[in-house]
């Protein structure tokens, strides 16, 4: 299992983290490095967290299986 901060969500959370800007050399980096490590384990699911009744994240994820969904900082 692996969790991450909510990076699209500053300041909202019970216990609120300072972190880098993501889109650093650093971070990209280290989203590179990730990234490798999860296509060799090859997970068959992905939980996200999201409001439920916002459907945002399943057109993102339909868009994004279908090669349209443009990557930014923030998920939008």
């Amino acid at each position: 299992m692996l969790g991450v901060s909510h990076m699209s969500n500053p300041g909202h959370d019970l216990f609120n983290t300072q972190a880098d800007d993501v889109l650093a050399p650093k971070r990209q980096g280290e989203i590179a490095e990730l990234i490798a490590v999860l296509k060799k384990v090859q997970p068959t699911k992905i939980a996200v967290e999201a409001d439920f009744s916002d459907s945002r994240t399943a057109r993102n994820h339909s868009d994004y299986l279908a090669g349209t969904h443009q990557l930014t900082e923030f998920a939008r």
